[in-house]
């Protein structure tokens, strides 16, 4: 305990120094007595006895004398509750400096509303649903979705609607429709037979629909041999069709010599 230290008595806070101002009386009386158990309105308005022998003021160490006094957390009232500067700066969702800068210009209820507004942007604000308090981070994990899934959700939700909400997992597959049935991608080229980037290559660079580059002449079986063609006459010298063609038997004599 210090001069510094802080007392209440009446409805008044100041320190004991300025006590003892007040009451013409030292420091050092107060403190001691304090220190034998009396009251602090005892310690303070009781007058001081000047010439008594036995009197013994306390002695203060060098920590007492230099100690800093001790600070009295500053109070706010909104809404019918009463905290602390940290305490609504922790319900809030931002730090104690941060609140202190907002209330240089705002009162406590302005500066609650305008956590509430900003929460969504900010990535250690705590959001309150169903009586628990937790950061976006920790609810999307809790869902088990990504947390920049759940921003987009609260975009457009409440968050209790974007916490309940459900959502298909997954991209869904887009349906193509020919002449009257509907399947994916995939589906229709696994029941004509075709190879899927075949098909996405044909509708991407020639501009065809669905049904067209399934049915494209690109896919048209070819049933001659391989490295034949039949799309050439014979005379052209491919060798298309000479290859098929009957050989001619060649004999040869010898004729006596004359």
């Amino acid at each position: 305990m210090t001069p510094e230290t802080i007392l209440e008595h009446d409805g008044i806070q100041q320190p004991i120094i300025e006590w003892a101002l007040d009451y013409g009386i030292t420091t050092g009386i107060i403190i001691g007595r304090l220190e034998r158990g009396l009251s602090i309105a005892d310690a303070i308005t009781t007058p001081m006895k000047t010439g008594h022998q036995r009197q013994r003021l306390p002695i203060f160490s060098k920590e007492q004398v230099n100690a800093k006094p001790e600070a009295v957390a500053e109070k706010h009232t909104a809404n019918g509750e009463t905290k602390t500067t940290a305490e609504w700066a922790a319900y809030i969702g931002v730090s104690k400096s941060t609140l202190s800068k907002w209330l240089k210009k705002l009162t406590i209820e302005q500066a609650i509303a305008h956590g509430e507004k900003t929460k969504t942007s900010r990535p250690n604000a705590l959001h309150t649903y169903d009586g628990q308090s937790k950061t976006l981070t920790e609810w999307a994990a809790d869902i088990g979705i990504e947390t920049s899934a759940l921003y987009n959700r609260l975009r457009t939700m409440t968050l209790a609607e974007a916490l309940t909400a459900s959502f298909p997992k997954g991209r869904v597959a887009k349906l193509y429709t020919i002449n009257g049935e509907s399947k994916t991608f995939a589906e229709w080229c696994a029941a004509h037979g075709r190879v899927k980037s075949t098909v996405a290559n044909l509708m991407k660079r020639r501009g065809l629909t669905l049904e067209e580059a399934l049915n494209s002449h690109h896919f048209r079986q070819r049933k001659q041999p391989p490295g034949v063609s039949d799309d050439f006459p014979a005379y052209l010298g491919t060798g298309a069709r000479s290859a098929l063609e009957n050989k001619p038997k060649i004999a040869f004599q010898k004729e006596a010599a004359e």
